[in-house]
């Protein structure tokens, strides 16, 4: 019984691995191509590596929509998450409310007009209810 309860000395080493890599994956200026991922986590030494990337592209893209809301093609110029990548995230974070569209506007980068813009300010998530709220 008693060695159902031990750690398992495996996991353990795994779970330091990921946060090597994920403090490595910090340290980046830029978020990495998918296409360096396998190659950076097999430095690392670190099969399943998938949920370590993605905790770090949500990172990302909740640090730089905090002080000012961002589009899609000015959050990859930022941080290099990849439109398409940041796209599927974005589902998940406005489900979990740590991210909101704030309003439709001309993007800066692609001068496309009509573009979302997403911020993870919470105090924008309430002055755009009190503005629904008000009729506005």
């Amino acid at each position: 019984m008693e060695n159902n309860q031990k750690n398992n000395p495996k996991s353990h080493g795994q779970n330091t691995k990921k946060e090597a890599l994920l403090s490595y994956l910090e340290s980046l200026k830029k978020f990495p191509n998918v296409s360096e991922h396998k190659m950076i986590a097999k430095q690392f030494g670190v099969l399943n590596y998938q949920s370590t990337f993605k905790k770090e592209a949500i990172n990302r893209v909740l640090k730089v929509t905090e002080k000012e809301a961002q589009t899609a093609s000015m959050i990859e110029s930022k941080t290099n998450v990849k439109q398409k990548y940041f796209c599927r995230l974005k589902s998940q974070l406005v489900n979990q409310n740590k991210l909101q569209v704030v309003f439709l506007g001309q993007c800066k980068i692609t001068l496309s007009k009509g573009v979302q813009y997403v911020s993870s300010d919470k105090s924008l998530f309430n002055n755009l209810l009190n503005n629904k709220n008000n009729g506005n």
